[in-house]
C-alpha cells in the first residue's frame, strides 16, 4: 500500500522572465499530470501574473546560473532548504487534466505549432518540452551524485583510496584530475573511457559486454521516426546493429563554453525525451553535461530535474570523486542503478518482453498505448499473458507514474466497481518495488518512487509513485468490426457502460447528501 498523503512543504520559486517561448498560449502546471488546459494571454514574453512567487521574510534567494536561464531557489538562512514549517503553494492544483493532455501527443494539444511535414524539428520539439517543463527548473542539490549513486549501489567502494590509485587519471600533487586535452566529443570520450580503463586496472572489474562512450553519432543522425537528433557522445554495451535510441545506456553533451547554456538545455530534454520514448522500461534518466569549467549531472524523472555541479578542474578531492562516482556507477554498476526497472525485461531489439507483478511473471505481446514525454503520469498499456495461467489468456497491464496523493485511487474505484458490465475487472493493483539503495546486501525492497531524489528539495505534495495495475478482459479496437452487427453490439455495450457508471456516481452523491443531513 502507498503511503498515506503528507502536508505539502512547498519551496519558493520566483520563475525569471526568458524569451525561450512565445507565451501568446501559456499552460498552466498542475502537479499532478503535469500539464493544465491552454489559457489565452496577450501576446509576449511576459508570463502571467499568477505565477509570480513569493518569498520568505525569513529565507534569502540563491540564484542558479544556467548561461542566460537563471532559476531562484528558497534557502533558509544556512543555505540548505527550509523544512521546518510548511509554506503555502504558489498556485492551486487543478483537480483534473484534459484527456486530450494525457492521450494525445504534443501535436494534438499544440497544433498551432504543429508542422505540416512528418518529423518534428528540434527547436520545435524544444518548444514542446520548454512548455511541459515550465515551473520545474532543475532543483540544485549539491550532493546529487552520492544520493544517485550511493557506495551501497556500486560494486566497489568509491573513496579517497581509489583515488590514490588511479595514476593515470589523477594528479597527486595539484590534487586534481587531468582534463581532457580539449573540450570536443571526441577527446571528452577518450577522456571518460581513460578514467574507466584505470579503474578496470585497479579493481579488476569487468563488465561482460562492456560499456564504454563513443562519439561516431557526433555528426550522424541516431534513428528515430519523431525526432532527428545527434548525441555528443553515448554509452553504451556494445555495438549493436541496427543501432538507435533504445540501445543508449547514456548521454553526455560537450560544450567549449564555461557553463551550461539555454540551448544546451533544449538540447539536452531533446535527448532526454527520446530516451523515455523509447525505453519504456526508464525510471530516471542521468545526464552528464561536460563544458570547460564545470560538469554538470542532470537526472531527469517523471517529477523534474535534478542537477548538481561538479567543478573538475577545481582542487580537492571532492568534485574528482563526484565525476568518478558518476562514471563508475553509469560503467559498472547494474542497470537498475542507473535508471532501469528491474521488474521489466527487454529483447534485443529493446521492446519490452516480460513484466513482473502480483508475484507473477507476464509474457507481454505487444504495446497497446504509451504516452510521450517527460515530466506526469506516463501512463503505458501492454497486453499480457501471464505465464503460469494455462488458459493462455490475454490482460491488460497498466504502468504510470501516479502523484502520491492519488496513487490508490483508480484501484480502490476499479475494486468498488468490480462486476459491473463494462468495467474492467481488477486482477492486482499496487507499487513497484525496487532494491532499497540503502542496502548494501541488496535484499531490501521499497516503493518506487521520486522521493528518494530530492527529499526535502522539493514540494512533497508533487512526488510520484510507480503504479501498475492488472486487469482483464483485453478488449478489441472498434475499427476492427467485420460486420454491422459487431458495430451495433459494439456501440450498445458503451452506451450501457457509460450509463451504469453515471448512475453510480449519481446513486453516491445521493448517498453521501443523505448521510451528511444525518450527521
Amino acid at each position: 500500500m502507498p503511503p498515506s498523503p503528507t502536508q505539502p512543504g512547498v519551496l519558493s520559486h520566483s520563475l525569471p522572465n526568458d524569451n525561450l517561448l512565445d507565451w501568446s498560449s501559456v499552460y498552466s502546471y498542475d502537479s499532478s499530470f503535469g500539464m493544465d488546459s491552454p489559457q489565452d494571454f496577450p501576446p509576449g514574453p511576459s508570463r502571467p501574473s499568477h505565477r509570480q512567487a513569493t518569498k520568505s521574510s525569513n529565507q534569502q534567494s540563491n540564484i542558479i546560473d544556467l548561461g542566460g536561464v537563471q532559476t531562484r531557489e528558497s534557502l533558509s538562512l544556512s543555505g540548505t532548504p527550509d523544512r521546518s514549517k510548511n509554506q503555502p503553494a504558489l498556485y492551486q492544483v487543478p483537480s483534473s487534466t484534459p484527456v486530450i493532455r494525457r492521450i494525445a501527443s504534443y501535436r494534438h494539444y499544440l497544433p498551432s505549432a504543429a508542422p505540416k511535414r512528418g518529423n518534428v524539428s528540434a527547436r520545435e520539439m524544444g518548444t514542446y518540452l520548454a512548455i511541459e517543463l515550465d515551473g520545474l527548473r532543475p532543483t540544485k542539490i549539491v550532493d546529487l551524485p552520492n544520493i544517485i549513486f550511493p557506495d551501497s549501489c556500486l560494486p566497489f567502494t568509491v573513496d579517497e583510496t581509489l583515488l590514490r590509485q588511479l595514476g593515470d587519471v589523477w594528479d597527486a600533487q595539484k590534487k586534481v584530475l587531468f582534463p581532457p586535452v580539449a573540450y570536443t566529443e571526441v577527446a571528452v570520450q577518450n577522456w571518460f573511457n581513460a578514467i574507466a580503463n584505470n579503474i578496470t586496472s585497479v579493481t579488476n572489474i569487468h563488465l561482460n559486454p562492456p560499456r564504454f562512450w563513443s562519439a561516431q553519432f557526433c555528426n550522424n543522425v541516431l534513428p528515430n521516426n519523431e525526432l532527428q537528433r545527434k548525441p555528443d557522445i553515448v554509452l553504451i554495451k556494445n555495438m549493436l546493429t541496427p543501432f538507435d535510441w533504445r540501445s543508449v545506456h547514456g548521454v553526455a553533451e560537450v560544450t567549449s563554453r564555461s557553463k551550461l547554456h539555454a540551448d544546451m538545455m533544449r538540447t539536452i530534454n531533446n535527448k532526454t525525451y527520446l530516451m523515455f520514448c523509447t525505453q519504456h522500461n526508464r525510471r530516471f534518466v542521468p545526464f552528464l553535461a561536460v563544458c570547460s569549467e564545470k560538469i554538470y549531472f542532470l537526472v531527469t524523472d517523471r517529477e523534474g530535474q535534478a542537477m548538481s555541479e561538479i567543478c573538475h578542474r577545481q582542487q580537492g578531492e571532492y568534485h574528482a570523486l563526484s565525476l568518478i562516482r558518476v562514471i563508475v556507477a553509469l560503467m559498472f554498476a547494474e542497470d537498475e542503478t542507473t535508471g532501469f526497472d528491474p521488474t521489466m525485461t527487454t529483447s534485443r531489439d529493446g521492446e519490452i518482453s516480460t513484466i513482473s507483478g502480483n508475484g507473477r511473471v507476464y509474457q507481454v505481446k505487444s504495446t497497446v498505448h504509451a504516452v510521450r514525454g517527460i515530466v506526469g503520469r506516463s501512463t503505458r498499456v501492454w497486453s499480457a499473458i501471464d505465464s503460469m495461467d494455462r488458459s493462455r489468456k490475454l490482460c491488460i497491464i497498466k504502468d504510470g507514474w501516479i502523484q502520491q496523493g492519488r496513487a490508490d485511487a483508480e484501484r480502490q474505484h476499479l475494486a468498488k466497481l468490480h462486476g459491473i458490465p463494462g468495467v474492467p475487472t481488477l486482477i492486482w493493483g499496487g507499487t513497484v518495488q525496487v532494491h532499497d539503495s540503502k542496502d548494501p546486501s541488496r535484499q531490501r525492497f521499497c516503493d518506487d518512487n521520486t522521493r528518494w531524489i530530492r527529499h526535502g528539495f522539493s514540494d512533497e505534495s508533487a512526488y510520484r509513485l510507480h503504479r501498475r495495475l492488472i486487469l482483464t478482459p483485453v478488449g478489441q479496437n472498434l475499427s476492427t468490426f467485420t460486420s454491422l452487427g459487431e458495430l451495433v453490439a459494439a456501440l450498445r455495450d458503451v452506451a450501457v457502460g457509460m450509463s451504469m457508471t453515471i448512475f453510480i456516481h449519481h446513486m453516491l452523491i445521493v448517498f453521501r447528501n443523505s448521510a451528511s443531513r444525518m450527521l
